[in-house]
């Protein structure tokens, strides 16, 4: 079995890269737009199931930042996780009562 190689992108080859699809390895592409419009996916296999997440837009998400994100969904992934999902779901817990209650006791809200 032939193992993928981790990191093929460098900055500079972000930055200038011609339009199409560029693996970085791991899953993770860089898809550049015909009108020069870069953004981040990643693939990944879910029960059995290939799926694809938008990561954002390039600069916004850097090169390091689309690898820890990829990396952290490929993980969940191997136990059966659906990253994404499950930040949802976490960041969708938090009521305006909690909200206010925390702000009320001195804690800082999450973001």
């Amino acid at each position: 079995m032939r193992t993928k190689a981790l990191n093929r992108l460098s900055a500079a080859r972000v930055r200038t890269a011609e339009p199409g699809y560029h693996e970085d390895g791991g899953g993770l592409r860089l898809i550049v737009e015909p009108d020069g419009k870069r953004h981040w996916a990643v693939r990944f296999t879910l029960a059995g199931e290939r799926k694809m997440r938008r990561l954002g837009v390039y600069p916004d998400v850097t090169l390091e930042q689309a690898r820890t994100e990829a990396a952290a969904i490929r993980q969940a992934a191997k136990s059966g996780v659906d990253y994404r999902a499950e930040k949802k779901r976490d960041q969708a817990g938090i009521t305006f009562k909690t909200a206010f209650e925390n702000v009320s006791a001195g804690d800082k809200v999450p973001q």
